[in-house]
Parts: C-alpha cells; structure tokens; sequence
C-alpha cells in the first residue's frame, strides 16, 4: 500500500525576498515506489571514495552569476577528502569573493524526473546559502534545496516553471542541519514534486511543475552587499568569519522506474590513440547557398541563414572518399557565436545510407549546452548562445565509409546566426591509412608534358615552375593531353610541391572529365614540412591549399569514382597580393591513384 500525508500549499504574496506562506491541508496518495528505501538510495556520486569524473561532475570556474550573487565561481574553492567528501568554500581574495560550484555536465548528468538526493552539511556562516538543485537555464526550469547560514534549524524548498517562481517553503527540521550530515532529496516528475528530510517525505506540490530536462548543481554563495533585498534575506557576511565551507559525501540518484545510472569510470577521450584520429577539420568545409564559411586562424566561422521548417547541410570537403576500420567515435569542439540558443544537429551514415550516430556526450563550458535528444535521422544537441561545447558522438560498428556526415542547425524560425568549428575528427580504433590506401596503383603525371603561362623546368626529375600572376587575370599550368589517360575507379591525386617563393598563396586544382564536369570532392595536406600549409577550401572549380613560404607539402585530392579519363588538370597561383606579382614553385611528385 502506499502512504498518505499531509499536502501543504505554499503561495508568495509578491516581494522579492519576503516569504508569507499561505498553508492548507489535504491527501495526497504517495505509490509505493517512492515510499521504497531501496528506490530512493541507488547511489550516482560518492566523494568520499573519489573524485568525480570531471567529464560527468565538474566545477564552475572563472566567472559570476551577477546579482543577487555577491560572488565569482572559482575550482579552487573546491575540494575533496575521504571523511567529508566533496567541500565547497566561500573565501575572500582582495576585493573579490569566491564561492565554489559544482555541476553537471554530460548526458550522465541530464536528467528527465526520478529521485534526487544528497548526504550534506550546510555552512552555518550568516550570509551563506548552501544548495543542491536542478536547473536548466532557457526555459527556467528549477528544484531547490536551500539552506541559509542565519539559521540551519530551517531548509527552504523552491521551484521554477518557464522562469516563474515564488513558491518557496521554509521546512522546520527539527535539529541543526549544520552539526551533522543528512539526507535531503526530492522526488520529481512532470505531476508533482515530493521532497524529503532523511528519506521521508515532508512536502509536496502537485500540478504545474517542472518538465524539461535539468542538470544537478551543488553550491555555495555569498549575496551581493549591494543589493538590501537579498542583505535582508540572508545576512551579510563578516570578513572574519572566512573561509566557510559546507560539504556534500555523496549523491543518489534514480530513474522514476527506480533504475540507478551508470556512472563512466573514466572519460572515453582517454582511450584515444592519436595515431588513429582521422581530422574532418583539416578536410575544410565550402560555403554554399546557406552557409558563409571563412577561415580563420584556428578555425571555420560559419554563418548559417535558416527557414523555418527547412533544413540546411554543411559537410567537412571530401569526407565521402576516406575510409575507415572500425570507427568507434566522432568529436566535434564548436562555440555558438549567435546571440540564441539552438539545435545543433548532426548526422551519421555509413556507406549504406544507414544513420550510425547512437549516442551522445557532451563537455559544456557555460553548461548551456547538453543532449537533447537521440533522433532518427541524427542527434540533437540542444546549444546555448555562446557556449563553446565539445559533442562527441558514439558510432554503430561496421563502418568503413560515410555516406554523410553533415552539421544542420534548427532554430525553428527564419534566422541568421553562426557558429565556429575549431576540431572535429573521428577517431578509428582499426584505421585504414587515408594516405596509402591499399590495393590500389597510380598513374605518374611527373612523365607527362606541361602547357599554359607557366615556365616550366625539369632537374633530375624535379619540375621547376616559373609564374606571374595577378588576382584579376589568372594564368594556368596544364598537363597536356589528359584524356589519353586511361582511368579505372579514380581514387585521388597526391602532389608533392615546394613553395620557393618569398611569400604565401592559394595554390588550386583543378579536374574535369570528358565531359567538363568538375570532378574532385575535396582535399586534404597529408605533410608539411614547416606546419604552415593548410588545406583552404572545396571551391566550384577546385581545391584551394594555402602553400606556405619555402614550406614542402604533400597534398591530396579526391576524385569522384565515376571518372574514366580527364579533359582537364591544372594548376593556378591565386596571389592575395593585389598587384602583379612573379614567384616559383617545385613540383617533386605527382600522380593519380586508381583501383588496382
């Protein structure tokens, strides 16, 4: 059977911090499942044994909330021990107090309802508030469990619904909460919330609660001394009662089926082999009808323009024509530079068209950003306005190709934003080498005859080019006769050149078939000598590689499979100096790789 007890219904008469609470009595039927103990103690965190996986519970660090919080958030301000667990500090460095905060962070750290609990002892400093919470910033979704310094006889319960507050409910506990540890939790779902003292339930509300997906926070603030109405609420803290701690020894956690979540022992990143990262960064990505993208120092800056209702693709250049062992993960680090939060969409499919993307995990600076939801057709991640966040996905086994892998972003209204890629990459715990693929053989253009505006030299076997050019009148090397040569299932084409000019530039390539159509998908530098050379972008016409000064780089080119022989393959200097300028380059190797 299940329990009844007593419903007491808590209304705020509007004033920011003054609390008169209005009670009534009624029945509420409690089920047996969040009556039962072993329910309501499956544990999620214990930090008495060790410390948390920072990629699942980490601290907030380096910057504020603004008022009413008088404080900065600082990782120094937290700390660990096997007989107190997990401390959090309130402390004071010059002008500047520091409070400690520790949250949530991955898709193990979003949670949907359940129970939740801790085992803490709040700081009895005057001016303090210590706290464990759910919260999830847009909309303003909230459960509270607060204790004030000024008096730990009392804990406050508190929610938010889209941003709405004023429920709070001051809860006489009948001892002294800051002498000892206790259990105080909360039982949640989309109907009520029941919160508990030592694992019985002293309160609940019913009806317009909370229903998005939250994150778990503890922390530990001092108010802001400028603000009189938060002053009155928790007192202001004296200076030489500094540094005050409270201190958390575990947190429980369970699923409204009563399920516990598995905690990850380490971060899957550490399993990495470097060796075996295959970069989509390095490929570049082309901007299209919807997207503007420009390449920065250490990164791609997209600018998107999205329909409502529409969905609009951006793909790293040539990723069709990698290939892969047994591919396990795929990373991405991106910061949203827009104004607004929105879904940031990404899919995988593997060579069969089958979507691969099973799961995520998700690393959030600002922790605006988490896992939305696992989709169909690719995983929603939810993105908040100017977070940089990493979204690592697990992948379906059994890929050797991707027949696509692309980013879409939803903000569910005609908008224009933009976001900025700095890494992504797959990571193959059985790579094929993207470099020399096997079974393959190639076709030397080293042995081939040259034509256009370019001089061309040839040294023990070393080609050395001689060029003008202008940005507003290119001129052109080509290899004469191209569709002489006979092509079985193109794969791509590797040049090895050396820039021996005194400055940089766009060095293009350019492949059409018989029938003019431009046939490569993208490109990647397999070497550079001096580190300074990168592949630009995916043009309409051809690859871009910005060539540095007196660096020797290896490039590569896919080419689409469907091509049986060339009508065109050329080489353009695309100076950015605006003048006509002269310089040279070597070209130390060059062929195309077919299918043997």
């Amino acid at each position: 059977m299940g329990k009844y007890i007593m419903k007491r219904h808590a209304t705020r008469l509007v004033s920011l911090l003054s609390l008169f609470v209005l009670t009534g009595c009624g029945y509420t039927y409690i089920p047996d499942v969040v009556e039962n103990k072993e329910f309501i103690t499956k544990e999620f965190l214990d930090f008495t044994k060790e410390e948390p996986n920072s990629q699942v519970f980490g601290a907030s660090d380096g910057y504020g909330n603004g008022d009413p919080f008088g404080c900065d958030w600082s990782k120094d301000n937290v700390s660990f021990d096997e007989e107190n667990g997990m401390n959090l500090y309130v402390s004071k460095n010059g002008d500047t107090y520091y409070g400690g905060e520790m949250k949530t962070l991955t898709p193990d750290g979003l949670f949907s309802g359940g129970y939740f609990s801790t085992v803490m002892k709040p700081s009895n400093v005057t001016g303090t508030a210590s706290t464990f919470f759910l919260y999830t910033g847009d909309p303003h979704d909230e459960v509270d469990i607060e204790f004030l310094g000024k008096d730990t006889t009392k804990v406050q319960f508190n929610y938010f619904v889209n941003g709405q507050g004023g429920h709070e409910y001051w809860y006489d506990l009948g001892f002294d909460a800051s002498e000892d540890y206790h259990s105080y939790g909360f039982y949640w779902d989309i109907s009520k919330i029941i919160w508990y003292v030592d694992d019985k339930p002293v309160y609940e509300v019913m009806g317009d609660v909370p229903s998005h997906m939250m994150r778990m926070y503890t922390n530990f603030w001092i108010g802001n001394k400028s603000n009189p109405g938060i002053m009155g609420w928790m007192g202001n803290t004296k200076d030489e009662d500094l540094p005050a701690i409270c201190s958390y020894k575990k947190i429980n956690f369970a699923d409204m089926d009563g399920n516990p979540r598995e905690v990850p022992s380490k971060d899957p990143k550490d399993e990495f082999n470097p060796d075996y990262v295959v970069s989509m960064y390095e490929l570049g990505f082309s901007s299209n009808a919807h997207h503007t993208v420009t390449k920065k120092t250490d990164s791609y800056e997209v600018t998107f323009t999205q329909e409502e209702g529409m969905y609009h693709y951006i793909a790293p250049d040539g990723y069709a024509q990698l290939k892969f062992g047994e591919p396990k993960y795929a990373e991405i680090k991106v910061k949203n530079l827009s104004d607004f939060a929105y879904d940031f969409c990404i899919s995988y499919y593997n060579s069969t068209n089958e979507y691969v993307g099973l799961d995520g995990i998700v690393t959030s600076e600002n922790g605006t950003s988490y896992l939305r939801k696992k989709g169909s057709t690719c995983l929603y991640y939810y993105f908040g306005a100017g977070d940089t966040a990493t979204f690592k996905s697990t992948l379906a086994d059994g890929i050797t190709k991707f027949s696509k892998m692309n980013i879409f972003c939803a903000p569910n209204s005609n908008t224009t934003g933009s976001f900025a890629i700095y890494d992504w990459y797959v990571y193959d715990v059985d790579p094929q080498d993207n470099k020399t693929p096997e079974e393959v053989s190639t076709i030397s253009l080293m042995d081939k005859s040259y034509y256009g505006n370019y001089q061309v030299e040839t040294v023990d076997g070393v080609h050395n080019v001689t060029f003008s050019q202008s940005p507003n009148a290119f001129k052109d090397l080509k290899v004469e006769n191209p569709q002489d040569i006979e092509i079985h299932e193109p794969k791509y084409s590797v040049i090895k050149v050396k820039n021996t000019s005194n400055y940089a530039y766009d060095f293009t390539l350019t492949f059409r078939d018989v029938s003019n159509s431009y046939m490569t998908t993208g490109g990647v530098v397999l070497e550079s000598v001096d580190s300074t050379t990168t592949y630009a972008k995916h043009g309409s016409t051809a690859e871009y590689f910005n060539l540095g000064v007196g660096d020797t780089a290896t490039l590569k080119v896919f080419i689409n499979e469907a091509a049986t022989s060339f009508k065109l393959i050329e080489i353009i200097v695309e100076p950015k100096i605006q003048t006509e300028i002269t310089g040279t380059f070597q070209i130390l190797d060059w062929y195309i790789a077919q299918a043997a």
